[in-house]
């Protein structure tokens, strides 16, 4: 039998009678540790005999076990998708896909089998053409958490989750980076960032144990980038989860997150992260996620960086290397961002049901990144059954509270929020504006205005359309407009009118020029 190489097998799949079936313009896809070979109908991944420390393919039977594992795994995400192993085998100088009866055949490799899908429809490319509308966030988001929702816990006993076991994969991609990339330059930015990740780790562990104990480690996808999901029958559909390491699977899903929202702003897309952070955070619940939000992120910057270090460690032609370190560079940018200090404010909303709060706070959350705290949202995660009065004064009462909670908690991280809510009791505004002065971030009030009949045709055309959060209905309303008191002459706000955009550039000149704690006298 001649010697099986690598190359010699990528050579032979690329000959269309390689393949037991029709082909179609056979086109090879080469990464850092696999080669994948798009037919047509079916696409063939094959793991390329490599050692990263991280992930060890050098053995053809450690290269079967990841395969059938790669399977195992992405059928959680992708069934539609995920076929089968199919072995490799070698008779003489001649290559063949699948089991041959031939007494002097070899198995030489394996290959996991899948369902082409158009690339296309991957994300990063529907998003570099302007094809995924900023919405498509919103179903991401319930994707993700669902997804995250019905993954398997990590085993109690199991070290997965640990604060040493999460920084451990971050130590590794620091040691790798250092090794690949010796430019004094680029060698100084990594140890500005060794530094910050480790007072970082420090000061976040409790949060981390914290997350540990309240089940937030799972079974995840761990290399979640727009790259890995696409548009399969209509459907957001993630796949090529990583199998070859139970470390870098068993995470925080506040880790698989971070990823996501990474490569979108990566991709100069803050519109796009900001919705589907939003929508995550109102889908999961999972606002102590935003504690150690940005720890993750540079982390999941770096590993792309890695990606790309391990790559230029392959390619020799000038201008692939030179993408290779132009795409490090912007890493390195980008960890370093999430490294600074912000400054952010407390805006609360002001109005009655159907005056267009919600969607007039929509610039906020996507132009400028703020957390939208939903009044809607967080009342029915309190109620205890879908029975409950969610409008009573008790009720009312827990609703402002819990706002409040999570409101100190993202100002407290450097998160600018936007409170969504009535706030037709004035012990309310003054509550939260102390709140503004007490962590010292200036406050604003935004004020909704409409007529009684707008309003009622903004509730009625919402309950037609069926897709908001808000259940307050015509009586809700009347209810509102019989006690309803405006709002007092020093109160600092700025009036939105019923389907009128949010003034942005007034509201970031009197946030500007605002003496803390809030804007006095606002027109």
């Amino acid at each position: 039998m001649s010697l099986h190489t690598s190359d010699a097998l990528w050579e032979a799949m690329r000959n269309p009678a390689f393949y037991p079936h029709t082909t179609h313009n056979i086109h090879v896809i080469h990464t850092h540790i696999s080669t994948i070979f798009l037919t047509g109908t079916f696409a063939y991944k094959v793991k390329k005999p490599v050692n990263f420390g991280f992930l060890d393919f050098s053995q053809l039977a450690d290269r079967q076990h990841y395969c059938e594992e790669e399977i195992r795994l992405n059928r959680r995400l992708a069934p539609q998708i995920y076929l089968e192993v199919v072995p490799i085998v070698q008779t003489g100088n001649t290559y063949q896909l699948g089991a041959s009866a031939t007494p002097d055949a070899t198995i030489v490799e394996y290959a996991v089998k899948m369902r082409q899908f158009d690339p296309e429809q991957q994300l990063d490319k529907l998003l570099a053409a302007d094809r995924l509308p900023l919405d498509c966030m919103d179903e991401m988001a319930a994707r993700l958490t669902q997804f995250h929702q019905q993954a398997e816990l990590a085993p109690t006993a199991s070290a997965w989750g640990m604060p040493e076991s999460i920084l451990a994969p971050m130590q590794q991609n620091f040691a790798m980076l250092h090794q690949h990339l010796r430019a004094p330059d680029l060698a100084m930015r990594l140890s500005t960032l060794e530094a910050w990740t480790q007072q970082e780790y420090s000061r976040c562990h409790a949060n981390l144990l914290q997350r540990r104990q309240n089940g937030h480690i799972r079974a995840c996808h761990g290399d979640l980038h727009l790259g890995n999901i696409a548009l399969i029958d209509g459907k957001i559909t993630f796949f090529d989860g990583i199998e070859f390491s139970e470390a870098l699977r068993w995470i925080d899903t506040a880790s698989d997150t971070a990823f996501l929202l990474m490569d979108l702003e990566d991709r100069h897309q803050p519109a796009w992260a900001n919705r589907l952070l939003n929508a995550w955070l109102n889908a999961s619940g999972d606002y102590d996620a935003l504690p150690v939000l940005n720890f993750y992120k540079v982390y999941r910057a770096l590993v792309r960086a890695k990606v790309h270090a391990l790559r230029l460690s392959q390619v020799h032609d000038t201008a692939t290397r030179a993408e290779c370190l132009q795409h490090i560079a912007n890493y390195l940018n980008l960890a370093d961002r999430y490294t600074q200090d912000r400054h952010p404010a407390l805006l609360i909303t002001h109005g009655l049901s159907g005056s267009g709060k919600s969607w007039g706070c929509r610039p906020l959350v996507e132009q400028w990144g703020y957390i939208q705290l939903r009044s809607d949202v967080e009342r029915k995660r309190l109620a205890a059954t879908p029975a409950d009065n969610i409008y009573s004064p008790a009720m009312n009462a827990r609703t402002y509270d819990r706002l409040a909670e999570l409101a100190t908690l993202a100002l407290q991280h450097g998160y600018a929020v936007v409170v969504d809510a009535t706030f037709l009791d004035i012990t309310q505004r003054q509550r939260f504006q102390a709140l503004a002065k007490q962590l010292h971030v200036a406050f604003l009030l935004l004020h909704f205005s409409g007529t009684p009949a707008q309003l009622q045709a903004n509730i009625v055309q919402r309950q037609q359309v069926g897709n908001d959060a808000s259940d307050a209905d015509i009586a809700v309303l009347q209810q509102q407009l019989a006690h309803y008191k405006p709002l007092q002459d020093n109160e600092p706000c700025v009036t939105v009118r019923c389907h009128e955009s949010l003034p942005l550039a007034q509201l970031q000149a009197l946030l500007d020029c605002s003496e803390q704690p809030g804007v006095e006298n606002a027109p």
